[in-house]
Protein backbone atom coordinates (compact mmCIF):
# COMPACT_ATOMS: atom_id res chain seq x y z
CA UNK A 1 0.00 0.00 0.00
CA UNK A 2 1.17 3.60 -0.22
CA UNK A 3 0.66 4.05 3.20
CA UNK A 4 4.02 1.82 4.20
CA UNK A 5 6.06 3.24 0.80
CA UNK A 6 5.66 6.65 1.98
CA UNK A 7 7.03 5.79 4.80
CA UNK A 8 10.01 4.14 3.02
CA UNK A 9 10.59 6.75 0.93
CA UNK A 10 12.50 8.33 4.42
CA UNK A 11 15.57 6.90 4.86
CA UNK A 12 14.92 7.51 8.86
CA UNK A 13 11.79 5.54 8.25
CA UNK A 14 13.17 2.52 6.95
CA UNK A 15 13.05 0.71 9.93
CA UNK A 16 8.53 1.43 10.00
CA UNK A 17 8.74 -0.43 6.39
CA UNK A 18 10.32 -3.68 7.77
CA UNK A 19 8.23 -4.17 10.58
CA UNK A 20 5.05 -3.09 9.03
CA UNK A 21 4.96 -4.46 5.73
CA UNK A 22 4.93 -7.66 4.20
CA UNK A 23 7.79 -9.21 3.68
CA UNK A 24 6.11 -11.01 0.09
CA UNK A 25 3.50 -8.02 -1.10
CA UNK A 26 5.68 -4.97 0.43
CA UNK A 27 2.37 -3.76 1.83
CA UNK A 28 1.23 -3.04 5.64
CA UNK A 29 0.59 -6.32 7.37
CA UNK A 30 -2.75 -8.13 7.32
CA UNK A 31 -4.06 -10.66 9.31
CA UNK A 32 0.06 -10.91 10.07
CA UNK A 33 1.24 -14.35 11.03
CA UNK A 34 4.56 -15.43 12.23
CA UNK A 35 6.77 -17.96 10.71
CA UNK A 36 8.86 -19.97 13.64
CA UNK A 37 11.95 -19.27 12.04
CA UNK A 38 15.00 -17.74 13.55
CA UNK A 39 14.27 -14.60 12.65
CA UNK A 40 10.17 -14.81 13.45
CA UNK A 41 9.29 -12.96 10.51
CA UNK A 42 5.99 -11.99 10.26
CA UNK A 43 3.35 -11.99 6.58
CA UNK A 44 0.20 -11.61 5.52
CA UNK A 45 -2.05 -14.51 6.01
CA UNK A 46 -2.96 -14.45 2.47
CA UNK A 47 0.25 -13.73 0.92
CA UNK A 48 1.90 -16.57 3.18
CA UNK A 49 -0.99 -19.68 2.72
CA UNK A 50 -0.36 -18.39 -1.52
CA UNK A 51 3.88 -19.08 -0.44
CA UNK A 52 3.08 -22.31 1.32
CA UNK A 53 0.97 -23.65 -1.77
CA UNK A 54 4.12 -23.73 -3.84
CA UNK A 55 6.51 -24.00 -1.00
CA UNK A 56 7.69 -28.07 -0.69
CA UNK A 57 9.27 -28.28 1.95
CA UNK A 58 8.04 -25.22 3.71
CA UNK A 59 10.71 -22.25 4.07
CA UNK A 60 10.49 -18.86 5.16
CA UNK A 61 9.78 -16.22 2.47
CA UNK A 62 12.68 -13.95 4.19
CA UNK A 63 15.70 -15.67 5.40
CA UNK A 64 14.77 -19.58 2.99
CA UNK A 65 15.43 -21.10 6.97
CA UNK A 66 13.17 -24.30 6.51
CA UNK A 67 9.91 -24.19 9.21
CA UNK A 68 7.91 -25.79 10.58
CA UNK A 69 4.05 -25.60 9.15
CA UNK A 70 0.99 -26.95 11.19
CA UNK A 71 -0.95 -29.16 9.67
CA UNK A 72 -3.82 -27.30 9.83
CA UNK A 73 -1.76 -24.46 7.39
CA UNK A 74 -0.90 -21.32 7.79
CA UNK A 75 -4.01 -20.14 9.95
CA UNK A 76 -2.54 -22.23 12.83
CA UNK A 77 0.45 -20.20 12.87
CA UNK A 78 0.89 -17.80 15.76
CA UNK A 79 -0.28 -14.30 15.43
CA UNK A 80 1.69 -11.02 15.45
CA UNK A 81 2.21 -9.02 17.91
CA UNK A 82 -1.10 -7.26 19.15
CA UNK A 83 0.30 -3.63 19.22
CA UNK A 84 1.91 -4.13 15.28
CA UNK A 85 -1.41 -5.04 14.50
CA UNK A 86 -3.28 -2.35 15.83
CA UNK A 87 -0.61 0.01 14.50
CA UNK A 88 -1.00 -1.48 11.04
CA UNK A 89 -5.16 -0.97 11.36
CA UNK A 90 -4.65 2.16 12.41
CA UNK A 91 -2.38 3.74 9.71
CA UNK A 92 -4.69 1.62 7.19
CA UNK A 93 -7.89 3.32 8.38
CA UNK A 94 -6.39 6.91 7.62
CA UNK A 95 -3.67 6.31 5.71
CA UNK A 96 -0.54 8.12 6.55
CA UNK A 97 -0.65 11.31 4.27
CA UNK A 98 -4.39 11.90 6.27
CA UNK A 99 -3.15 11.10 9.77
CA UNK A 100 -0.36 13.98 9.52
CA UNK A 101 -2.45 16.17 7.27
CA UNK A 102 -2.15 19.82 8.96
CA UNK A 103 -5.68 21.46 9.16
CA UNK A 104 -5.00 24.98 7.57
CA UNK A 105 -8.64 26.23 8.59
CA UNK A 106 -9.65 28.76 11.29
CA UNK A 107 -11.15 26.54 14.42
CA UNK A 108 -12.76 29.76 15.92
CA UNK A 109 -14.76 31.33 12.67
CA UNK A 110 -16.74 28.22 10.65
CA UNK A 111 -13.29 26.78 9.10
CA UNK A 112 -12.25 29.56 7.26
CA UNK A 113 -8.96 29.74 5.70
CA UNK A 114 -6.12 31.31 6.56
CA UNK A 115 -5.39 34.40 4.98
CA UNK A 116 -1.93 36.49 6.77
CA UNK A 117 0.06 35.68 10.33
CA UNK A 118 -0.45 37.55 13.02
CA UNK A 119 3.52 38.53 14.23
CA UNK A 120 2.38 39.50 17.73
CA UNK A 121 0.63 36.30 18.71
CA UNK A 122 2.99 34.41 16.13
CA UNK A 123 -0.42 32.69 14.61
CA UNK A 124 -2.05 32.55 11.20
CA UNK A 125 -5.53 34.01 11.60
CA UNK A 126 -8.74 34.48 9.03
CA UNK A 127 -9.96 37.50 8.08
CA UNK A 128 -12.54 37.21 10.84
CA UNK A 129 -9.74 37.17 13.20
CA UNK A 130 -9.06 40.43 11.79
CA UNK A 131 -12.19 41.83 13.11
CA UNK A 132 -12.04 40.72 15.91
CA UNK A 133 -9.25 39.15 18.63
CA UNK A 134 -6.35 40.21 16.12
CA UNK A 135 -7.68 43.60 15.34
CA UNK A 136 -4.96 46.20 14.95
CA UNK A 137 -2.30 43.69 15.74
CA UNK A 138 0.74 43.86 13.09
CA UNK A 139 0.40 40.94 10.15
CA UNK A 140 2.57 39.22 7.29
CA UNK A 141 1.73 37.34 4.85
CA UNK A 142 1.96 33.46 5.20
CA UNK A 143 4.72 33.05 2.79
CA UNK A 144 6.63 35.34 4.53
CA UNK A 145 6.03 33.98 7.58
CA UNK A 146 7.02 30.59 6.39
CA UNK A 147 10.04 31.62 5.34
CA UNK A 148 11.48 33.54 8.48
CA UNK A 149 10.19 30.34 9.93
CA UNK A 150 11.72 27.74 7.93
CA UNK A 151 15.44 27.62 9.38
CA UNK A 152 13.64 26.41 12.89
CA UNK A 153 11.20 24.02 11.56
CA UNK A 154 13.70 22.75 9.63
CA UNK A 155 15.94 22.26 12.91
CA UNK A 156 12.86 20.71 14.31
CA UNK A 157 12.79 17.71 11.07
CA UNK A 158 16.61 17.44 11.41
CA UNK A 159 16.20 16.63 15.15
CA UNK A 160 13.16 14.91 14.60
CA UNK A 161 14.84 12.38 11.97
CA UNK A 162 18.17 12.11 14.17
CA UNK A 163 15.73 10.44 16.71
CA UNK A 164 14.24 8.32 14.38
CA UNK A 165 17.11 6.82 13.64
CA UNK A 166 17.99 6.14 17.26
CA UNK A 167 14.41 4.32 17.51
CA UNK A 168 15.36 2.88 13.96
CA UNK A 169 18.66 1.45 15.79
CA UNK A 170 16.66 0.23 18.57
CA UNK A 171 14.20 -1.51 16.50
CA UNK A 172 17.13 -3.05 14.61
CA UNK A 173 18.69 -4.26 18.21
CA UNK A 174 15.61 -5.62 19.30
CA UNK A 175 15.67 -7.59 16.30
CA UNK A 176 19.49 -8.43 16.63
CA UNK A 177 18.21 -9.58 20.15
CA UNK A 178 15.51 -11.73 18.98
CA UNK A 179 18.13 -13.48 16.77
CA UNK A 180 20.33 -13.86 19.86
CA UNK A 181 17.70 -15.37 22.33
CA UNK A 182 16.65 -17.66 19.36
CA UNK A 183 20.12 -19.08 18.77
CA UNK A 184 20.88 -19.08 22.87
CA UNK A 185 17.67 -21.04 23.06
CA UNK A 186 18.72 -23.21 20.48
CA UNK A 187 22.37 -23.92 22.03
CA UNK A 188 20.74 -24.41 25.35
CA UNK A 189 18.35 -27.01 23.82
CA UNK A 190 21.60 -28.94 21.85
CA UNK A 191 22.98 -29.31 25.63
CA UNK A 192 20.34 -30.44 27.42
CA UNK A 193 19.86 -32.96 24.53
CA UNK A 194 23.92 -33.59 24.61
CA UNK A 195 23.33 -33.99 28.11
CA UNK A 196 20.66 -36.44 27.80
CA UNK A 197 22.01 -38.37 25.33
CA UNK A 198 25.56 -38.89 27.31
CA UNK A 199 23.14 -40.04 30.49
CA UNK A 200 21.24 -42.38 27.71
CA UNK A 201 24.35 -43.95 26.64
CA UNK A 202 25.58 -44.54 30.81
CA UNK A 203 22.39 -45.89 31.09
CA UNK A 204 22.83 -48.28 28.20
CA UNK A 205 26.21 -49.10 29.26
CA UNK A 206 24.89 -49.80 32.71
CA UNK A 207 21.83 -51.63 31.88
CA UNK A 208 24.10 -53.99 29.72
CA UNK A 209 26.62 -54.44 32.42
CA UNK A 210 23.61 -55.72 35.10
CA UNK A 211 22.26 -58.07 32.54
CA UNK A 212 25.78 -59.51 31.64
CA UNK A 213 25.47 -60.14 35.57
CA UNK A 214 22.93 -61.97 35.61
CA UNK A 215 23.59 -64.19 32.99
CA UNK A 216 27.13 -64.70 35.01
CA UNK A 217 25.20 -65.71 38.20
CA UNK A 218 22.63 -67.55 35.85
CA UNK A 219 25.65 -69.59 34.01
CA UNK A 220 26.94 -70.71 36.90
CA UNK A 221 23.66 -72.21 38.44
CA UNK A 222 23.09 -73.63 35.33
CA UNK A 223 26.25 -75.51 35.26
CA UNK A 224 26.18 -76.46 38.85
CA UNK A 225 23.19 -78.59 38.01
CA UNK A 226 24.42 -79.98 34.76
CA UNK A 227 27.60 -81.02 37.17
CA UNK A 228 24.97 -82.94 39.09
CA UNK A 229 22.55 -83.62 36.38
CA UNK A 230 25.24 -85.93 34.91
CA UNK A 231 26.91 -87.58 37.91
CA UNK A 232 23.03 -88.95 38.40
CA UNK A 233 21.87 -89.92 34.77
CA UNK A 234 25.60 -91.88 34.69
CA UNK A 235 24.46 -93.67 38.05
CA UNK A 236 20.40 -94.43 36.41
CA UNK A 237 22.33 -95.25 33.14
CA UNK A 238 24.05 -97.96 34.97
CA UNK A 239 21.29 -99.34 37.19
CA UNK A 240 19.30 -99.43 34.46
CA UNK A 241 21.12 -101.57 32.02
CA UNK A 242 22.01 -104.15 34.86
CA UNK A 243 17.98 -104.01 35.27
CA UNK A 244 17.54 -104.10 31.39
CA UNK A 245 19.93 -107.40 31.34
CA UNK A 246 18.86 -109.48 33.71
CA UNK A 247 14.89 -108.93 32.79
CA UNK A 248 15.65 -109.52 29.10
CA UNK A 249 17.36 -113.19 30.29
CA UNK A 250 14.63 -113.72 32.82
CA UNK A 251 12.51 -113.12 29.78
CA UNK A 252 14.49 -115.38 27.30
CA UNK A 253 15.15 -118.46 29.87
CA UNK A 254 18.88 -118.06 29.67
CA UNK A 255 21.66 -119.92 32.00
CA UNK A 256 23.04 -117.04 33.13
CA UNK A 257 20.43 -115.95 36.21
CA UNK A 258 23.44 -116.70 38.33
CA UNK A 259 25.73 -113.88 37.08
CA UNK A 260 23.07 -111.39 36.71
CA UNK A 261 21.56 -112.03 40.21
CA UNK A 262 25.62 -111.63 41.65
CA UNK A 263 26.02 -108.13 39.29
CA UNK A 264 22.57 -107.20 40.61
CA UNK A 265 23.04 -108.08 44.37
CA UNK A 266 26.36 -105.71 43.92
CA UNK A 267 24.59 -103.05 42.11
CA UNK A 268 21.52 -103.08 44.42
CA UNK A 269 23.49 -102.71 47.85
CA UNK A 270 25.55 -99.92 46.06
CA UNK A 271 21.97 -97.87 45.62
CA UNK A 272 19.84 -99.15 48.08
CA UNK A 273 20.89 -97.36 50.97
CA UNK A 274 22.24 -93.81 48.94
CA UNK A 275 20.42 -91.54 49.38
CA UNK A 276 19.30 -89.68 46.31
CA UNK A 277 21.02 -86.14 45.67
CA UNK A 278 19.74 -82.68 45.91
CA UNK A 279 20.27 -80.02 44.07
CA UNK A 280 22.48 -77.41 45.63
CA UNK A 281 21.55 -74.10 47.28
CA UNK A 282 22.01 -71.34 44.13
CA UNK A 283 22.84 -67.96 44.51
CA UNK A 284 20.39 -66.19 41.94
CA UNK A 285 20.42 -62.52 40.58
CA UNK A 286 17.98 -60.05 42.52
CA UNK A 287 17.89 -56.62 41.22
CA UNK A 288 17.15 -54.17 43.82
CA UNK A 289 16.21 -50.81 41.71
CA UNK A 290 16.69 -47.17 42.78
CA UNK A 291 13.87 -45.32 44.28
CA UNK A 292 11.43 -44.44 41.30
CA UNK A 293 10.96 -41.15 43.36
CA UNK A 294 13.94 -39.47 42.95
CA UNK A 295 14.58 -36.09 40.91
CA UNK A 296 16.01 -36.91 37.16
CA UNK A 297 16.39 -33.20 36.86
CA UNK A 298 18.99 -33.10 40.04
CA UNK A 299 20.84 -36.24 37.89
CA UNK A 300 20.37 -34.86 34.10
CA UNK A 301 20.51 -30.78 35.48
CA UNK A 302 18.13 -28.01 36.10
CA UNK A 303 17.14 -24.52 34.19
CA UNK A 304 17.60 -21.49 35.54
CA UNK A 305 17.25 -17.57 34.93
CA UNK A 306 20.32 -15.76 34.55
CA UNK A 307 21.28 -12.14 32.73
CA UNK A 308 22.34 -12.32 29.32
CA UNK A 309 24.44 -9.69 27.43
CA UNK A 310 22.84 -7.98 24.54
CA UNK A 311 24.36 -5.42 22.51
CA UNK A 312 23.78 -1.91 23.61
CA UNK A 313 20.88 -0.14 20.87
CA UNK A 314 19.42 1.96 23.65
CA UNK A 315 18.70 5.64 22.96
CA UNK A 316 21.51 7.14 25.48
CA UNK A 317 19.67 9.42 28.49
CA UNK A 318 21.25 12.21 30.34
CA UNK A 319 22.46 9.98 33.18
CA UNK A 320 20.67 10.51 36.55
CA UNK A 321 22.60 12.62 39.68
CA UNK A 322 22.97 10.82 42.82
CA UNK A 323 20.26 13.70 44.21
CA UNK A 324 17.60 12.89 41.31
CA UNK A 325 15.09 10.64 41.08
CA UNK A 326 14.57 8.42 37.95
CA UNK A 327 11.58 7.87 36.72
CA UNK A 328 9.78 4.26 36.04
CA UNK A 329 7.41 3.84 33.14
CA UNK A 330 6.33 0.78 34.73
CA UNK A 331 5.48 2.26 38.17
CA UNK A 332 4.96 6.30 37.58
CA UNK A 333 6.95 8.52 38.95
CA UNK A 334 8.69 6.09 41.65
CA UNK A 335 12.14 5.71 42.12
CA UNK A 336 13.99 2.73 40.81
CA UNK A 337 16.98 1.20 42.33
CA UNK A 338 18.83 4.20 43.80
CA UNK A 339 22.35 5.00 42.27
CA UNK A 340 23.40 4.75 45.61
CA UNK A 341 23.11 1.11 46.37
CA UNK A 342 26.05 -1.55 45.99
CA UNK A 343 24.72 -4.77 44.38
CA UNK A 344 27.52 -7.96 44.93
CA UNK A 345 27.35 -11.95 44.48
CA UNK A 346 26.30 -13.88 41.56
CA UNK A 347 25.43 -17.23 40.70
CA UNK A 348 28.24 -19.68 41.86
CA UNK A 349 29.63 -21.73 44.46
CA UNK A 350 32.51 -20.03 45.53
CA UNK A 351 33.04 -17.52 48.51
CA UNK A 352 31.36 -14.47 47.69
CA UNK A 353 28.93 -16.37 45.30
CA UNK A 354 25.61 -17.17 45.68
CA UNK A 355 22.52 -19.89 44.40
CA UNK A 356 18.85 -18.73 45.26
CA UNK A 357 19.97 -16.39 47.72
CA UNK A 358 16.90 -16.20 50.60
CA UNK A 359 16.57 -14.63 53.80
CA UNK A 360 18.89 -12.09 54.75
CA UNK A 361 19.90 -10.39 58.43
CA UNK A 362 22.37 -7.57 59.55
CA UNK A 363 24.24 -7.62 62.47
CA UNK A 364 24.83 -4.72 65.32
CA UNK A 365 28.08 -4.27 63.93
CA UNK A 366 27.07 -4.35 60.89
CA UNK A 367 27.60 -7.78 59.25
CA UNK A 368 25.08 -8.53 56.71
CA UNK A 369 24.76 -12.78 56.66
CA UNK A 370 22.51 -14.26 53.81
CA UNK A 371 20.94 -17.35 53.37
CA UNK A 372 22.56 -18.93 50.74
CA UNK A 373 20.23 -21.99 49.47
CA UNK A 374 20.93 -24.06 47.22
CA UNK A 375 24.79 -24.07 48.79
CA UNK A 376 23.63 -24.89 51.91
CA UNK A 377 25.49 -22.25 54.33
CA UNK A 378 25.31 -18.77 55.33
CA UNK A 379 27.48 -16.52 53.83
CA UNK A 380 28.68 -13.27 56.08
CA UNK A 381 29.66 -9.79 54.06
CA UNK A 382 30.29 -5.90 55.15
CA UNK A 383 28.15 -3.52 54.21
CA UNK A 384 29.97 -2.76 50.93
CA UNK A 385 29.95 -6.50 49.91
CA UNK A 386 33.17 -7.66 51.26
CA UNK A 387 33.14 -11.37 52.00
CA UNK A 388 33.75 -12.18 55.78
CA UNK A 389 33.30 -15.50 56.50
CA UNK A 390 30.92 -18.39 55.44
CA UNK A 391 28.66 -21.33 58.17
CA UNK A 392 27.81 -24.75 56.29
CA UNK A 393 24.32 -25.36 58.09
CA UNK A 394 23.89 -28.82 59.28
CA UNK A 395 22.10 -30.81 61.47
CA UNK A 396 23.52 -32.79 64.84
CA UNK A 397 23.78 -35.55 62.80
CA UNK A 398 25.54 -33.98 59.79
CA UNK A 399 22.78 -33.71 57.20
CA UNK A 400 22.51 -30.65 54.92
CA UNK A 401 20.01 -28.00 56.12
CA UNK A 402 18.90 -25.40 53.05
CA UNK A 403 18.35 -22.49 54.37
CA UNK A 404 15.40 -20.10 53.67
CA UNK A 405 16.08 -16.70 56.49
CA UNK A 406 18.26 -15.98 58.78
CA UNK A 407 17.68 -14.01 61.86
CA UNK A 408 19.88 -12.66 65.20
CA UNK A 409 18.14 -12.34 68.25
CA UNK A 410 18.56 -9.97 70.89
CA UNK A 411 21.62 -11.45 72.38
CA UNK A 412 23.38 -11.79 69.06
CA UNK A 413 22.65 -15.22 67.99
CA UNK A 414 22.25 -15.91 65.11
CA UNK A 415 19.16 -18.66 63.90
CA UNK A 416 18.41 -20.24 60.56
CA UNK A 417 15.31 -21.56 59.02
CA UNK A 418 15.66 -24.42 56.58
CA UNK A 419 14.77 -28.26 55.69
CA UNK A 420 16.95 -31.40 54.77
CA UNK A 421 17.19 -32.99 51.08
CA UNK A 422 14.06 -35.05 51.72
CA UNK A 423 12.01 -30.99 52.17
CA UNK A 424 9.32 -32.99 54.50
CA UNK A 425 11.35 -32.20 58.03
CA UNK A 426 12.10 -28.38 58.64
CA UNK A 427 14.16 -27.18 61.27
CA UNK A 428 15.20 -24.03 63.02
CA UNK A 429 18.59 -24.33 63.84
CA UNK A 430 21.18 -21.68 66.24
CA UNK A 431 24.64 -21.21 64.45
CA UNK A 432 27.38 -20.10 66.62
CA UNK A 433 29.95 -17.40 65.70
CA UNK A 434 31.98 -20.90 65.34
CA UNK A 435 29.86 -22.60 62.85
CA UNK A 436 29.30 -25.01 65.45
CA UNK A 437 25.55 -25.84 65.03
CA UNK A 438 23.45 -26.50 68.42
CA UNK A 439 19.86 -28.20 69.14
CA UNK A 440 17.52 -28.92 66.10
CA UNK A 441 13.38 -27.67 66.46
CA UNK A 442 11.19 -29.05 64.20
CA UNK A 443 7.71 -27.34 62.99
CA UNK A 444 5.17 -27.37 60.98
CA UNK A 445 4.12 -25.33 58.10
CA UNK A 446 2.39 -22.39 60.36
CA UNK A 447 3.27 -19.45 62.16
CA UNK A 448 4.38 -20.54 66.04
CA UNK A 449 6.33 -18.31 68.77
CA UNK A 450 8.86 -21.34 70.29
CA UNK A 451 10.82 -20.15 73.26
CA UNK A 452 14.51 -20.62 72.64
CA UNK A 453 14.56 -23.89 73.95
CA UNK A 454 12.16 -24.77 71.34
CA UNK A 455 9.11 -24.66 73.87
CA UNK A 456 5.45 -24.11 71.50
CA UNK A 457 3.97 -21.02 72.95
CA UNK A 458 1.63 -20.26 70.79
CA UNK A 459 0.30 -20.10 67.35
CA UNK A 460 -0.77 -16.55 65.09
CA UNK A 461 -2.65 -16.10 62.24
CA UNK A 462 -4.76 -19.49 62.04
CA UNK A 463 -8.13 -17.37 62.36
CA UNK A 464 -7.76 -14.74 60.12
CA UNK A 465 -7.22 -17.88 57.34
CA UNK A 466 -3.71 -17.32 56.24
CA UNK A 467 -2.90 -19.80 53.21
CA UNK A 468 0.57 -20.12 53.11
CA UNK A 469 2.84 -17.63 55.60
CA UNK A 470 6.44 -17.06 53.69
CA UNK A 471 8.29 -14.54 55.79
CA UNK A 472 8.15 -13.02 59.56
CA UNK A 473 9.70 -10.03 61.26
CA UNK A 474 8.97 -8.34 64.56
CA UNK A 475 8.89 -3.95 64.21
CA UNK A 476 10.21 -2.11 67.52
CA UNK A 477 6.86 -2.10 69.19
CA UNK A 478 6.58 -5.83 69.27
CA UNK A 479 4.25 -6.11 66.51
CA UNK A 480 4.27 -9.61 64.47
CA UNK A 481 4.26 -8.78 60.66
CA UNK A 482 3.88 -11.74 58.09
CA UNK A 483 3.53 -11.70 54.38
CA UNK A 484 1.49 -14.53 53.02
CA UNK A 485 2.92 -15.57 49.67
CA UNK A 486 -0.38 -16.98 47.97
CA UNK A 487 -3.20 -14.43 49.57
CA UNK A 488 -0.87 -11.51 48.50
CA UNK A 489 -1.52 -9.85 51.93
CA UNK A 490 0.16 -8.77 55.13
CA UNK A 491 -0.54 -9.19 58.00
CA UNK A 492 -0.03 -7.28 61.16
CA UNK A 493 -0.29 -8.57 64.82
CA UNK A 494 -0.16 -7.51 68.25
CA UNK A 495 1.55 -9.22 71.17
CA UNK A 496 -1.66 -11.05 71.94
CA UNK A 497 -2.47 -12.07 68.61
CA UNK A 498 -4.91 -9.51 67.91
CA UNK A 499 -4.69 -8.70 64.08
CA UNK A 500 -3.80 -5.11 64.18
CA UNK A 501 -3.82 -4.13 60.38
CA UNK A 502 -4.23 -6.57 56.77
CA UNK A 503 -3.02 -4.99 53.64
CA UNK A 504 -1.73 -5.61 50.29
CA UNK A 505 -4.00 -8.05 47.97
CA UNK A 506 -3.32 -9.55 44.17
CA UNK A 507 -1.95 -6.84 41.65
CA UNK A 508 0.05 -4.49 40.39
CA UNK A 509 -1.21 -0.90 41.20
CA UNK A 510 0.27 1.06 43.56
CA UNK A 511 -0.35 -0.99 47.19
CA UNK A 512 -0.44 -4.11 46.01
CA UNK A 513 1.23 -7.15 46.30
CA UNK A 514 1.85 -10.51 44.20
CA UNK A 515 3.35 -13.45 46.09
CA UNK A 516 5.04 -10.75 48.92
CA UNK A 517 8.18 -12.12 50.66
CA UNK A 518 10.98 -11.10 53.16
CA UNK A 519 9.16 -7.57 55.35
CA UNK A 520 10.92 -5.61 58.09
CA UNK A 521 10.39 -2.31 59.60
CA UNK A 522 12.29 1.05 58.37
CA UNK A 523 14.54 2.64 60.94
CA UNK A 524 12.18 4.78 62.51
CA UNK A 525 10.07 0.98 63.20
CA UNK A 526 7.01 3.49 61.92
CA UNK A 527 7.06 2.03 58.66
CA UNK A 528 6.74 -0.98 56.83
CA UNK A 529 9.32 -2.43 53.87
CA UNK A 530 7.83 -5.10 51.93
CA UNK A 531 9.61 -7.42 49.25
CA UNK A 532 7.35 -7.97 46.19
CA UNK A 533 8.73 -10.74 44.37
CA UNK A 534 5.82 -11.16 41.95
CA UNK A 535 6.40 -7.74 40.95
CA UNK A 536 9.57 -7.02 41.02
CA UNK A 537 9.99 -3.84 43.37
CA UNK A 538 10.36 -3.37 46.80
CA UNK A 539 7.41 -1.43 48.40
CA UNK A 540 7.24 0.77 51.70
CA UNK A 541 3.67 1.06 53.56
CA UNK A 542 3.19 2.85 56.38
CA UNK A 543 2.09 1.07 59.58
CA UNK A 544 -1.46 1.29 58.59
CA UNK A 545 -0.52 0.00 55.48
CA UNK A 546 -1.36 2.89 53.13
CA UNK A 547 0.83 3.14 50.57
CA UNK A 548 3.80 5.50 50.83
CA UNK A 549 5.95 4.44 47.62
CA UNK A 550 8.73 2.26 45.83
CA UNK A 551 12.06 1.83 47.00
CA UNK A 552 13.65 -0.30 44.50
CA UNK A 553 11.44 -1.47 41.01
CA UNK A 554 12.65 -3.62 38.06
CA UNK A 555 14.46 -6.38 40.44
CA UNK A 556 14.63 -9.83 38.85
CA UNK A 557 13.00 -11.36 41.66
CA UNK A 558 13.47 -9.36 45.29
CA UNK A 559 13.01 -12.08 48.35
CA UNK A 560 14.12 -10.93 51.43
CA UNK A 561 14.60 -7.43 53.00
CA UNK A 562 16.77 -6.39 56.05
CA UNK A 563 17.28 -2.72 57.92
CA UNK A 564 20.57 -2.13 59.05
CA UNK A 565 21.02 0.04 62.35
CA UNK A 566 22.64 2.61 60.25
CA UNK A 567 19.78 3.17 57.76
CA UNK A 568 20.44 0.98 54.77
CA UNK A 569 18.41 -1.33 53.06
CA UNK A 570 19.28 -5.19 52.32
CA UNK A 571 17.98 -7.00 49.64
CA UNK A 572 18.16 -10.23 48.26
CA UNK A 573 17.05 -11.34 45.02
CA UNK A 574 16.85 -14.93 44.88
CA UNK A 575 16.65 -15.03 40.56
CA UNK A 576 19.38 -12.56 39.90
CA UNK A 577 21.66 -14.58 42.63
CA UNK A 578 22.73 -11.21 43.94
CA UNK A 579 22.33 -8.92 47.30
CA UNK A 580 22.17 -4.99 47.13
CA UNK A 581 22.69 -2.66 49.73
CA UNK A 582 20.86 0.39 49.63
CA UNK A 583 21.47 3.75 50.82
CA UNK A 584 20.12 5.85 53.21
CA UNK A 585 16.29 4.79 52.71
CA UNK A 586 14.46 7.00 54.73
CA UNK A 587 16.21 10.60 53.77
CA UNK A 588 15.63 9.57 50.62
CA UNK A 589 12.13 8.97 50.55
Amino acid sequence: MAAARKYSRSGSLEFIQEELSCGICHELLTRPKVVPCAGKHSFCQHCLERWASTQQPFRCPTCRQPSHLPAAGVSCLPDCDRRIVNLCDQLRSQGVSEAFELDFRCGLHDYEEFRVFCKQCQVPVCEACLEGPHDGHPTTTLKKASQERTPAVQALVNQGRAILEKYGKVVQGFRATEELLSKQKQDTETNISAAFDRIIQKLVKAKEGLLSQVDDIHKRNVDAIQDQLSGVLAEVSELSKVCENADEDITLGGNNLLQHEALLTSMVGKYRDKQAPTPKQPQVAVFNPTDDNVDTTSIVGYIFSQSFSIPSFAIPEPPASHDEEVFDRNHGDLRQVPSRSVTFGGKGAEEGKFDRPRGVAVSDEGVIFVADYINARVQGFTMEGEFVSAFLTVTSDGRKVFPYDVAIDREGNLWVVGHTESQSDYYAVQLSREQASSDLWQFEGELQVFTPEGVLLRTVGRQQGMEYPQYTSVDLQGNILVSDFKDHYVYKYNQSEQLLVKFGGEGQSDGQLKNPCGLCSDGSGNNIIVADSGNSRVEIFDGNGAFLGHVATGMAKPCAVAMATQGQLIVTDSEDHTVTVIQDVLGSE
